[in-house]
C-alpha cells in the first residue's frame, strides 16, 4: 500500500450528479435551478478516496440539499470501524470546515488536513505562516495549527490541521493538500469515461443501482492498473529512459466492459480473462507527465441529461448480475495479491 510519512491519505469530496429530469427524481432527490432559473432533478453524491492507492472506500448518492458534513461523517464512521483512522489523514476542502466538525474529528482521534475561507473566524488576523492556537467548543479548547501557503498565482491558501508532528515540516504541507486533487480526477474520470451519469433507467432506484455499479467498476479497473503499473515499473527501471509510463487506464475500463458478462457469471473463466486482462493491460501504456498544474474550471451550464442506450444497457446488464459483484472484487483482490 502506498503511504506518505506512514500514513494513507484520504481525501472526502462531493459532487453533483445530474439524473433523469422526471417529476419522480425531482421529488426523490431534488431540484437545482441554473441561470435561466429552469429547475432540473440532481442528486448529490460524496466519497471517500485513498488517493495513494486510487481506492474509493465508501460512496453515496442522496438528495441534493443533503449535508456535505453530515455525507463525510457517515464516510468516516466506516473508516473508524474498520480500525483505519489511526493511520490515515483525511484532507478537505473548503466546503467542510467548522467548529463543530473539528471537534468530532478530534474526538474520533482522526489527523485532518483542511482548506479554510480567508474569512473563517479562527483564522482571522494571524500573521505567522505557521502557528498552533486554540478554539473552545462543548466547554474544552481544542488546539489547532494554521498554516498559510502562498501560491504561484498570489492566492494565500490557508489550512488547518490537527497534525504536530514535528517530523512533518511546514512545505510538506502544501504538498499534501495538493494530493487532494486526485478526488478530482477521480470524478473526472466517473464522469467522463465510466459515464456515471448515464443511467439504464429513470427510477430512483435504478439510478442508485447504477451509480454503485460505476463504483465498482471503478475500483475494478484500479486494482488492474495498479498491478500493471507495478510490473511496467519493474520492466523499466534499469532503462534509463527519459519518460516515465504507466497502464492506459482507458483501454483497462475497455477491456473489463468487453469481457463483463464472463466476468461475472463464469467463475472458472474469471481468472483466464484477469490474467488476459493484465498482460494486454502492461503493454498499452501512456506517458506520465509530471508536475502538471491544475486549474480549477468554471462549471459549465448543465446541459440536458442524455440517455446514453449503448452504455445504459452495459449497465443494466451488471445490474442484473448485481449479487456477483462482492464476490468478483474478492477474486479480482487475491488474484492480483497472488501474481
Amino acid at each position: 500500500m502506498n503511504k506518505w510519512h506512514g500514513f494513507n491519505i484520504l481525501a472526502v469530496d462531493g459532487t453533483s450528479i445530474q439524473v433523469p429530469d422526471t417529476i419522480e427524481c425531482g421529488k426523490y432527490f431534488g431540484v437545482s435551478k441554473n441561470q435561466n432559473k429552469t429547475q432540473t432533478a440532481v442528486a448529490t453524491a460524496s466519497a471517500l478516496y485513498d488517493i495513494l492507492n486510487d481506492i474509493i472506500i465508501d460512496a453515496s448518492i442522496t438528495k441534493f440539499k443533503t449535508s456535505e458534513r453530515e455525507l463525510a461523517k457517515q464516510h468516516l464512521d466506516q473508516i473508524n470501524n474498520e480500525k483505519l483512522s489511526k493511520n490515515s489523514i483525511v484532507i478537505f476542502d473548503r466546503g467542510y470546515p467548522s467548529y463543530e466538525m473539528f471537534d468530532y474529528l478530534d474526538t474520533k482521534n482522526m489527523l485532518f488536513l483542511m482548506r479554510v475561507p480567508s474569512s473563517f473566524k479562527t483564522v482571522q488576523n494571524i500573521d505567522s505562516n505557521d502557528c498552533i492556537l486554540e478554539y473552545k467548543i462543548k466547554r474544552k479548547y481544542r488546539k489547532l495549527r494554521v498554516i498559510k501557503i502562498e501560491l504561484s498565482n498570489n492566492i494565500t491558501e490557508i489550512l488547518v490541521t490537527n497534525i504536530f508532528d514535528e517530523n512533518i515540516k511546514y512545505d510538506e504541507f502544501k504538498e499534501l493538500y495538493f494530493l487532494r486533487w486526485g478526488v478530482e480526477s477521480k470524478y473526472k474520470e466517473l464522469k467522463s469515461s465510466i459515464q456515471i451519469e448515464e443511467f439504464s433507467g429513470t427510477k430512483p432506484i435504478s439510478i442508485e443501482q447504477d451509480f454503485f455499479v460505476s463504483i465498482y467498476l471503478s475500483m475494478v479497473v484500479a486494482l488492474i492498473k495498479d498491478e500493471a503499473d507495478a510490473a511496467i515499473a519493474d520492466e523499466i527501471k534499469d532503462k534509463n529512459l527519459k519518460s516515465m509510463y504507466q497502464a492506459n487506464r482507458n483501454f483497462i475500463l475497455g477491456q473489463v466492459f468487453n469481457r463483463i458478462i464472463n466476468l461475472l457469471v463464469n467463475a472458472k473463466l474469471t481468472r483466464k480473462i484477469l490474467e488476459i486482462i493484465l498482460e494486454k493491460s502492461k503493454k498499452i501504456r501512456s506517458q506520465i507527465r509530471p508536475n502538471r498544474s491544475r486549474e480549477r474550471k468554471n462549471k459549465h451550464p448543465r446541459k440536458k441529461h442524455h440517455h446514453n442506450k449503448n452504455h445504459a444497457f452495459k449497465l443494466q446488464i451488471i445490474a442484473y448480475f448485481k449479487i456477483h459483484f462482492n464476490q468478483w472484487i474478492y477474486l479480482v483482490y487475491h488474484f492480483l495479491e497472488e501474481i
